[in-house]
């Protein structure tokens, strides 16, 4: 339950999603992976495989939040974390 009011009140209780970031204790979006993950979305939405879209950000220098090299598997989960 208290898990459940820190997210209802977006303050952090675990890892930093994508498109997030954290001031004051609290999560606010990142602007520029909120872009990322826009771009995703679009890509995803014109039927482009997950791999490909790591594909592309990796080739347009875009890492993920831990500065790692995207594959197939983080972008899935990042869609259905930002779903």
């Amino acid at each position: 339950m208290a898990l459940a009011r820190k997210k209802e009140r977006r303050e952090v209780y675990g890892e930093v999603p994508y498109g997030y970031a954290v001031v004051d204790g609290a999560l606010v979006p990142d602007q520029d992976e909120q872009d990322i993950l826009r771009r995703i979305r679009l890509l995803r939405a014109d039927g482009t495989s997950y791999q490909k879209i790591a594909d592309s950000l990796n080739s347009t220098g875009v890492s993920t939040k831990k500065g790692a090299t995207w594959d197939r598997v983080r972008v899935f989960k990042i869609m259905q974390k930002a779903a």
